[in-house]
């Protein structure tokens, strides 16, 4: 089984530039939604788009800040972010 360490290793590896909210500590399963979001983003970008991060407000943003637990999409409780073409 691959441990959240390996995700975070292979996470960081696809998202060049930016930091995450995610540690070693965090769930293996959220770290691994991660995972996913940046396969998507590297493939996109292999494809020619061109991608940025923005939080919940509209900002321009380097560090993700991923949700890890159920929630309304549209919270602003948090600078959740999201990848923009």
């Amino acid at each position: 089984m691959t441990s959240t360490d390996d995700l975070l290793r292979e996470l960081r590896s696809h998202l060049h530039g930016v930091t995450t909210s995610y540690r070693s500590s965090s769930d293996p399963n959220d770290v691994y939604e991660g995972y996913i979001f940046a396969l998507v983003v590297t493939e996109a970008l292999a494809r020619g788009a061109q991608v940025h991060y923005e939080d919940v407000h509209g900002n321009k943003t380097s560090r993700l800040v991923f949700r890890t637990t159920p929630g309304r999409i549209y919270s602003r409780a948090h600078p959740y972010t999201h990848a923009v073409t």
